[in-house]
């Protein structure tokens, strides 16, 4: 594996020289090149078997062309580095193809323009992708200020730009932004009708004959909303693009289609798991995980990425933590030499969250604090993701009876939360659903229950005009344990009855964790109410055993 670390890029000449010096230093390039003092690299003893073999031929190209014509050639030099960039983002190698983007701007600035907007673009998606969202914006944002309102590259600056909002939780902005890329892409294709921008990247505009790349993007955007139903049908949109009229097989005619048309079904199959529908999710995944295979190498950060969601599904279907940690492991095992890659981050996260539910509370501990220095060491306090990790780290920490610090931690991530996706997202209402669990676990019913009916309000807004989530399940049946402590037994139990009603209708399973403790807290409530349980709340009644909070 070959990682790429580079402090300082004075020009694309520079650059240039730094990467061949590496490959020289592996036996790639035998042609020796001084470094320039200003520049460090870190690499691997793996440099041989990852250069892709179309790189080392435009390496190649490259070298000879600065031999022979030195700064004269700089629009040539831009495209080669332009085409590396893609090669190595392809195969998921984020900061190498970081680099040769950085070596195009460099170039591409001596022109300004279009050309230095196509490539601050380009460079500004590279970000995106290594999750280096501060940077990413900062691109975007000067190529939206440089960029011709009409011209060929505004439907990616915008596209790009909404995607940068989109990550770091400005959702109605995105939408806002997509909006304007649409019109654009209408008015082009008004004018030449034959071309229509599929994904963003290069210098120009890629032209396809299809839209699904932005469909899909606007549909992750309602995803991130709460607003399942509409996210479902811009990814069933974006998948149609694919299929012909009467065509039963994907028209997959390039490595990069296939790219997309997995991200599409994964991320299809998130928005019908976060709806309940566990089934249909788990085809869509290994749809995904068929056409990534065919195409991709095995070590590639999407894999990884597919078999999380494949081991999520797996853990809420009820087959057991065992098998989600056995393909957790799996998408492990293939990351263990890129754990500089946003995906590394999320899945120690994950891994941790599984092992908590199954009670290795020190094993998790161990690797939430893993991502969470990964996620700190990458400066991530932008990100939603970060929120993820401290909500797990924060409830490994409350399993182990450590409020005081649970509660440190979930307060940092209602703070990022904030300051990322805003009040009205379900990663806050979740936020606030941990703080309500260690207040009622730490005995102060008081501040449990303001936070859980923070986290319902949110939950009754996202879900007014769409099928309720189980996340609103989750909140009816806290709110119901604090008043099983209280002992409003008839209270708790309209709460539980609403609790199992939400699960049903989303279609989880009888055997899934979710359910069972619905359903088991309902039937120890209608217990109370058969030995004639009072309505009159009593000083201490904290021994009561209906006290399965879910987090």
């Amino acid at each position: 594996m070959l990682n790429y670390k580079v402090q300082v890029i004075a020009s694309g000449s520079l650059a240039l020289t730094l990467l061949l010096g590496v490959l020289m230093a592996a036996g790639v390039v035998p042609v020796p090149v001084q470094l320039p003092k200003s520049s460090i690299v870190r690499r691997s003893s793996h440099v041989q078997s990852s250069v892709p073999e179309p790189a080392r031929i435009l390496l190649a190209q490259l070298m000879n062309l600065q031999q022979r014509s030195g700064d004269r050639s700089g629009m040539q030099e831009l495209s080669l580095h332009i085409s590396l960039g893609h090669i190595f983002q392809n195969v998921g190698d984020y900061p190498a193809a970081t680099y040769h983007y950085l070596a195009a701007k460099d170039i591409a600035a001596k022109e300004g323009g279009e050309k230095l907007v196509g490539v601050q673009a380009t460079l500004g998606n590279a970000y995106l992708h290594a999750g280096k969202l501060k940077e990413a914006r900062q691109e975007l944002e000067s190529a939206y200020l440089l960029m011709d309102r009409n011209g060929p590259n505004a439907v990616n600056v915008l596209w790009a730009l909404g995607n940068a909002r989109r990550e770091t939780g400005k959702l109605d902005e995105a939408l806002a932004l997509y909006a304007k890329a649409q019109q654009v892409q209408q008015l082009q294709q008004q004018q030449q009708p034959q071309r229509v921008l599929r994904r963003q990247e290069g210098t120009e505009s890629v032209q396809t004959e299809r839209s699904s790349g932005l469909l899909s993007d606007i549909g992750r955007a309602y995803h991130s909303k709460g607003q399942l139903e509409t996210a479902i049908s811009y990814y069933k949109q974006a998948v149609e693009q694919y299929f012909a009229d009467g065509e039963r097989f994907a028209q997959v005619k390039t490595d990069a289609d296939a790219v997309e048309l997995s991200q599409i079904y994964n991320r299809l199959g998130q928005a019908l798991h976060d709806r309940g529908d566990i089934q249909s999710a788990a085809e869509h995944y290994q749809k995904a995980l068929r056409l990534q295979k065919k195409i991709l190498k095995a070590e590639h950060p999407r894999i990884a990425e597919t078999l999380m969601n494949i081991a999520k599904n797996q853990r809420d279907s009820g087959e057991g933590f065992g098998t989600a940690l056995a393909t957790i492991d799996q998408a492990e095992s293939m990351l263990k030499e890129r754990t500089t890659v946003p995906e590394y981050a999320s899945l120690m996260s994950m891994k941790a969250d599984i092992l908590r539910e199954e009670g290795r509370l020190e094993e998790a501990e161990e690797f939430a604090r893993r991502a969470l220095a990964l996620q700190d060491q990458e400066g991530s306090e932008e990100s939603p993701e970060l929120a993820v990790t401290l909500n797990g780290l924060g409830s490994i920490l409350h399993d182990q009876q450590n409020y005081k610090f649970a509660v440190k931690h979930y307060m940092r991530a209602l703070s990022v939360n904030l300051k990322t996706v805003g009040t009205m997202h379900p990663e806050t209402a979740a936020t606030y659903n941990n703080l309500g669990n260690v207040y009622q676990d730490s005995g102060d019913d008081e501040a449990a229950e303001r936070y859980y009916k923070k986290c319902l309000e949110i939950q009754q807004n996202l879900f007014d005009q769409q099928t309720p989530g189980p996340e609103l399940a989750a909140s009816y049946n806290n709110i119901a344990t604090i008043f099983v402590r209280q002992e409003r037994f008839q209270e708790a139990e309209r709460l539980l009855i609403k609790a199992v009603d939400v699960v049903r209708a989303a279609g989880l399973p009888s055997g899934s964790p979710e359910r069972a403790v619905y359903e088991e807290n309902l039937a120890e409530v209608r217990q109370h109410l058969d030995k004639g349980g009072q309505e009159v709340p009593k000083e201490d009644s904290k021994d009561h055993s209906v006290d399965k909070v879910q987090s």
